[in-house]
This record gives C-alpha cells, sequence and structure tokens, in this order.
C-alpha cells in the first residue's frame, strides 16, 4: 500500500510540474524499447516494421540516417542506457542514466535479454530483468513481466535481441548466398517481433513503442574486412510510434542519429529533465535530444559528427565523410592506420583516400576531434577491460 501511495504521488508531481508546452504524450504512458541486433537500416521497410510492431504506418517517427553506437551491440546496448559512448566494459550505467531516472519518476522498469553479457552488467538497475537463452523462453518472460507489472505505475520494457546479430560470413562470404541467409533470419525475427508486440499490448495510457538497431550485418560487402565498422555494421533502422495514445511527431527526420540519443530523447519526451539537467548532460555525454528537432522547434543538423566503434576501431562520421581509425589497448587511435572515405563519392566505401597520401584538411579534423574526445577523462574509466578494445 505504501509503494502505491508512493507511485500515485510521483505521478501527480509530474503531472502538476509538466512544462506547459509539452501536453502531448500521457504522462503515464508505457514505453516498449525493442533493441536488435544484427538489424541492418534496409533489411525491413517501415511499413513491414509497422506491421510486425502493431503500429500505424502512417503515423510512424523515424530516422533514416541512424546508426549503432557500435557494430558491437554490447557497446551499443550500453551506450544507448547512457546516453554516451560506452567503451570501458566494466563501467556499468550509472545513477544518471536512463534507467534510474526513470525509476526515481514512478516507472516500473524491466529488461528480456538473451545476452549474459548485458544482463550480468545491467539487471541490477532494473527493477526485473530475465535472462531468457532461447525464443521460447523470451516469449514467455516478456509475457510473465507484463502481466506481473500492469499495476501500480507505467511501464519500461527493454528488450533486447541478439540471436540475429550472429555474423553469417563464417561459412561463406558470397553475397548472394550471404542476402539469403539473412533473408530468412530476418523472416524470423519479424514473426518473433509480432507475437512480442501481442504480448505487450498496451493499457488505457497507451504505449509508445521504439525500434533501434543494436548493430548491423555485414552481408559480403567487404568480404576481406568484415570486422571493419563500415556502414553495413551500423547503419540501422530507428521507429518511434504510438499504440492507443496520441501526441507524438510523425514522419521522416533527416540527420544522423545514433543510439546514445535515445536516452535524452525518451526523458525529454517523458518530462523527466530539468534544464539543469539537460545542461549537464549535453556538457558530459555524447547523446542529444532528439525532442526538439522532431517537434520542429529547432532547425539545422542535431549532429554535425558521430563518434561510433567497432571491435578494434575508433570512427568519426558525418554525412560525406568517414573516418576509421585502428586502435590498440587502451583504445589508444593509431594514425598510420586511419582511412578516410568520401560518402557522396563512394558510399559502399571502397576507396580509401589516405592510402596513397597524407592526411589533408578533412581527416585531420575528424582524427584530431575523436582523438580529442578520446582523451577526456570522462571517456575511459579505470579497469581490468580498460586493456583490450
Amino acid at each position: 500500500a505504501l509503494l502505491c501511495t508512493f507511485l500515485m504521488l510521483l505521478m501527480w508531481l509530474r503531472l502538476e510540474t509538466r512544462r506547459p508546452d509539452s501536453g502531448r504524450l500521457p504522462s503515464n504512458i508505457d514505453v516498449v524499447v525493442f533493441h536488435i541486433a544484427g538489424l541492418r537500416a534496409d533489411a525491413l521497410s517501415t511499413k513491414d516494421l509497422a506491421s510486425s510492431l502493431g503500429l500505424d504506418r502512417d503515423q510512424l517517427l523515424f530516422w533514416p540516417q541512424a546508426f549503432a553506437q557500435s557494430s558491437v551491440a554490447l557497446h551499443s546496448s550500453l551506450s544507448m542506457l547512457q546516453g554516451d559512448l560506452a567503451l570501458d566494459l566494466d563501467r556499468s550505467p550509472g545513477p544518471e542514466s536512463l534507467v534510474p531516472r526513470l525509476r526515481d519518476a514512478g516507472y516500473q522498469t524491466l529488461l528480456v535479454t538473451d545476452s549474459s553479457a548485458l544482463h550480468k552488467r545491467t539487471a541490477a538497475l532494473f527493477d526485473q530483468a530475465a535472462l531468457s537463452p532461447d525464443t521460447k523462453n523470451l516469449l514467455e518472460n516478456v509475457e510473465r513481466l507484463w502481466a506481473e507489472s500492469s499495476q501500480p505505475g507505467p511501464r519500461f520494457l527493454m528488450l533486447d535481441l541478439n540471436v540475429s546479430g550472429q555474423p553469417l560470413h563464417a561459412r561463406t562470404t558470397e553475397a548472394v548466398a550471404l542476402r539469403h541467409a539473412y533473408a530468412e533470419r530476418i523472416e524470423d525475427l519479424s514473426g518473433v517481433l509480432a507475437q512480442l508486440a501481442q504480448l505487450t499490448a498496451p493499457n488505457n495510457a497507451g504505449q509508445l513503442t521504439v525500434l533501434l538497431g543494436a548493430s548491423g550485418l555485414e552481408l559480403g560487402e567487404h568480404p576481406q574486412q568484415t570486422e571493419t565498422p563500415f556502414d553495413p555494421h551500423l547503419h540501422v533502422p530507428f521507429v518511434m510510434g504510438l499504440r492507443q495514445a496520441t501526441g507524438l511527431p510523425i514522419g521522416r527526420q533527416p540527420g544522423l542519429v545514433q543510439s546514445a540519443d535515445l536516452a535524452p530523447t525518451l526523458l525529454d519526451l517523458l518530462d523527466l529533465r530539468t534544464q539543469q539537467q539537460r545542461t549537464r548532460d549535453q556538457a558530459q555525454r555524447l547523446g542529444r535530444s532528439l525532442e526538439a528537432s522532431c517537434h520542429g522547434w529547432s532547425e539545422g543538423p542535431v549532429h554535425q559528427v558521430l563518434y561510433l566503434a567497432g571491435p578494434n576501431h575508433l570512427v568519426a562520421r558525418t554525412p560525406d565523410w568517414k573516418l576509421i581509425s585502428a586502435v590498440t589497448p587502451p583504445w589508444q587511435m593509431e594514425r598510420s592506420s586511419a582511412h578516410l572515405y568520401s560518402l557522396a563519392e563512394d558510399p559502399q566505401e571502397h576507396s580509401n583516400l589516405l592510402s596513397t597520401g597524407p592526411m589533408g584538411p578533412v581527416a585531420e579534423k575528424l582524427y584530431s576531434g575523436l582523438n580529442g574526445w578520446l582523451s577526456s577523462p570522462t571517456v575511459l574509466a579505470k579497469g581490468s577491460q580498460e586493456s583490450r578494445p
């Protein structure tokens, strides 16, 4: 009874303190986030995604130029929760990350994942967390936790699926065979998403549904460099939609966005950050809120450049250029190994412009910016796994 009273008080305070211009989403709306490894941006159309998720395809908010924070799904998952590029696997998301803030606001927080690594690092953040080794168990856990958490207070459910991110090039690097195998995998995934959408049916307050790729997948574009974070590994779908609710902007959003943007965006859409918190988050983290841009309150791109990662690489990406640098432990960039690609002229990233000469102004700016961010004392914490990318 005391818990119910406390949660009701939190919800009342939220209603009383919401910004006057923010009466869009219901204050007690449920949030379900599908975070899917191995989901390329070209895997499913927005129409197909909407159908699988139980959303109206004409009422979607989506970002065609979205990028996973890393080609390694675990890094992307931690980055999404932290609102920042997470390189140090020993550092769990802290009290200022997404889930603790939602819990402080009265949300019941739930995690269902098939990743033992993510479960180990983040389960303690959530009210309830379930590790699901297979699809059958995953569906059972989602059904159980969703039913058990129906009252009191709104719910936040993170569904983290990694089975679709298993590499396909172990047996072949032939592009046609890889794409055929991938199409079969995506067909199976679509069926699982549809079942999950049915199991997480919204209540009277409605539901905000989010799907974000945790990583893409190499399908023969670079058969000799299958681990390098080219765009097939990083370019992912990012969509939002409402079920039984209104108040979310709709339509295609231009510009580059990334995994780390989800945390500040959700917090702002739900009115859970003060201006002071927004300013502090922006100074300390790479993630940026997309609320103002998707409402049309601000002009221009949210990001001039994205900083992304791979198993042994760091990336600086703009709309027109991409710099990839190999790294040595502990995340030390190697200037001599840097590659530069002109995405306007070479979108497939086949021609390294630094293979025949030194860095020019574009490469120097990207390299120095990325290296400067990496040198910040807040980027890497001391830890045993800091010694390996």
